[in-house]
């Protein structure tokens, strides 16, 4: 869709216009560090703030989600843990990508469920050190995982 991507908002939903989703690096860096104080609301399903009570970083705007903000934001200007973080989504992405690609051609993906369990695999083992195991979950179901060849091989007898 290219850096920028405009999407409609044809039934008027939350009175919005519709929506820009930011795709460059360098774009994202300019709202959410460089110039962040010019772009202060964003769009919020009202389940999500039902959900977080319009609390904590992701589901709060205004003077709440600067404090926040502010109190969390030395963490991840520490150089070397950015580092870490971004060697565990490495590899926890990795592993996917080695899995679509031995996939068979034409094999049907639920990516929103597969990017969940990805993102629960990273924050479990950044924030916790503890593996989810959802990718796992992920490859003991791919259609080229050994145990997917057998349970179809027993279900067709």
């Amino acid at each position: 869709y290219g850096p920028v991507c405009r999407f409609a908002n044809p039934v008027d939903l939350n009175g919005a216009a519709g929506w820009l989703m930011v795709n460059d690096p360098d774009d994202i860096e300019h709202i959410c560090a460089i110039n962040v104080k010019n772009y202060t609301n964003r769009y919020l399903p009202d389940i999500y703030k039902w959900v977080t009570n319009e609390q904590g970083i992701l589901g709060s705007q205004g003077t709440y989600n600067r404090k926040h903000r502010r109190l969390c934001q030395p963490t991840f200007r520490r150089p070397a843990l950015l580092e870490d973080f971004a060697h565990v989504i490495s590899v926890r992405a990795g592993r996917l990508v080695r899995l679509y690609e031995q996939q068979p051609e034409g094999v049907e993906v639920d990516m929103a469920l597969q990017m969940q369990r990805l993102t629960l695999d990273i924050i479990g083992e950044v924030a916790f050190s503890y593996d989810f195991q959802q990718v796992t979950q992920i490859e003991k179901c791919s259609p080229s995982s050994p145990a997917y060849a057998h349970s179809t091989h027993v279900s067709s007898v």
